[in-house]
Formats: structure tokens, C-alpha cells, sequence
């Protein structure tokens, strides 16, 4: 059985999260990659961008942040 090996560290925590099925990791990566995409929309919106566009990214935030928090959850759980 492959087994997939990520590393993590940040916060003054860091360690190791052993994957066996690929569609753990990619769905992790997913998360990961929707947050930080999400995350660099909000970052680069001029000031004076449209209230109604910065309120859609942030949701889209709250959501993408939700699901990575859930995710992370269910792999602690299942450690």
C-alpha cells in the first residue's frame, strides 16, 4: 500500500500527517489551494472595488476556510 507522507509546520506546531489514499491528499490539496486563491483575490481588491464583490470573496473565505478547517478535523479524527 503506497502511503503519502505531508509535512506541516507554522504556529509553533509542526509534524507530519500520513495519507493512504491519494484522494486524501488531493482533496487536501484542493482546500488548500482554494483558501490561498481566495485569500490573494481579497488581498489584491483595490479600495475602491465594488462593496458587493468584496462581500461575494468573502464568503467564498468563510467557506473555503470551513471546509479546510473540516478537512483537517476529519484527519485528526481518523489519526
Amino acid at each position: 500500500m503506497q502511503k503519502y507522507k505531508l509535512e506541516y509546520g507554522g504556529m509553533g506546531e509542526s509534524g507530519f500527517f500520513d495519507f493512504y489514499r491519494r484522494e486524501d491528499v488531493m482533496a487536501l490539496v484542493k482546500a488548500v489551494r482554494d483558501f490561498i486563491t481566495i485569500d490573494d483575490e481579497i488581498h489584491s481588491t483595490p479600495s475602491g472595488e465594488n462593496w458587493p464583490i468584496i462581500e461575494e470573496r468573502a464568503e467564498r473565505y468563510t467557506e473555503a476556510r470551513k471546509n479546510l478547517l473540516l478537512f483537517i478535523k476529519s484527519i485528526e479524527k481518523s489519526g
